[in-house]
């Protein structure tokens, strides 16, 4: 395989929405010398407690891995970004099944969940698979700002990032400090397409879009 480095987004690609990885891809990934980057928006505590004992370098979209980038939102952009939460939030239509679960501030990033974080995964892995659901609801509230991008994320969410802090900009940056030539990386994701939170790494990057842990597992034995 010419790639020597290779990316990963965790819930819905790696990892079942906040689930632990599977023995399977956790045996495979620790058994070859590439070198593995997990990116995700979960804080560095869910990371290793979902990716378990997986050889790897962990970066987290909340800003809380100093070492490669550090961002908090700002005031204005918290209150931006809140704003728009309550239009969707008062929409007849936006439904969640844990109320109280629905918003997760994660310092440089805020994440809103249609039904709930912590929904069971069977509920969530059926909300809105394409994405559509989510989609509607930005064309009917769309999102202006100087600052901050919103994109589909994860099964059920709505990610609220600042532009320069993207996984395409945090990749970037993260490459740019290794010393690695960007041609040996490639970058796996179950939301590549338009408008999902993993398009940003478009054009850093090769990209290989994915499904689910299954689907990721069986690409990965055709690469390597």
């Amino acid at each position: 395989m010419a790639k020597q480095h290779l990316f990963f987004d965790m819930d819905g690609t790696l990892t079942e929405s906040r689930q632990h990885i599977s023995f399977e891809m956790l045996d495979f990934l620790n058994d070859i010398e590439e070198d593995v980057v997990v990116i995700s928006g979960a804080n560095i505590d869910r990371m290793k407690d979902q990716l378990c004992t997986l050889d790897c370098i962990m970066m987290s979209q909340s800003g809380s891995v100093c070492k490669y980038w550090n961002y908090e939102l700002t005031p204005q952009e918290e209150e931006e970004i809140m704003a728009h939460i309550w239009k969707i939030k008062a929409d007849p239509n936006f439904k969640p099944v844990l109320k109280d679960d629905i918003i997760h501030n994660r310092g440089a990033q805020i994440s809103l969940s249609f039904i709930g974080h912590t929904a069971p995964v069977p509920i969530k892995s059926e909300f809105d698979p394409s994405g559509s659901l989510r989609r509607k609801f930005l064309e009917k509230y769309p999102f202006k700002s100087d600052t901050i991008e919103v994109h589909i994320a994860g099964t059920t969410c709505l990610d609220y990032t600042n532009k320069n802090y993207t996984k395409g900009k945090n990749i970037e940056r993260f490459i740019q400090k290794k010393k690695w030539d960007p041609r040996e990386c490639i970058y796996f994701g179950d939301a590549l397409y338009e408008g999902g939170n993993d398009e940003t790494v478009k054009g850093v990057i090769d990209t290989i879009p994915v499904t689910d842990p299954y689907d990721l597992l069986e690409a990965l034995k055709r690469l390597i």
